[in-house]
């Protein structure tokens, strides 16, 4: 899926960094500053995507993050409370998300 969303959002002219587990995501977002990101909620590892994303929010991490998941009713709770700017079901519509991060991106 990694490669997949890489080539999707390249003709956003946006530079990728992927993370294969949710460790590495962490070192990622604490160490760069990035305008967005997209986390599947199930990151290999021992930091699940969901964990990754609410740690980042709890430390005063404002990126804005696009969660993925296969999981039902995950995306309530964790838009409600602000920690999602919002959550994709899989399967998913790669056009979709490139409109949705164009979206984000471009806002002042």
């Amino acid at each position: 899926m990694q490669a997949l969303l890489a080539r999707c959002l390249e003709p956003l002219g946006a530079t990728i960094t992927i993370a294969d587990n949710g460790e590495n995501g962490y070192k990622l977002l604490s160490d760069e500053p990035f305008d967005l990101a997209i986390v599947d909620h199930g990151l290999p590892g021992e930091m699940s995507g969901g964990a990754l994303v609410i740690l980042m929010h709890d430390k005063g991490c404002r990126v804005p993050f696009v969660m993925v998941t296969g999981f039902a009713g995950y995306e309530i709770p964790m838009v409600a409370r602000g920690i999602a700017e919002t959550v994709i079901k899989k399967p998913f519509d790669y056009r979709a998300l490139r409109a949705l991060a164009k979206e984000i991106l471009e806002r002042p």
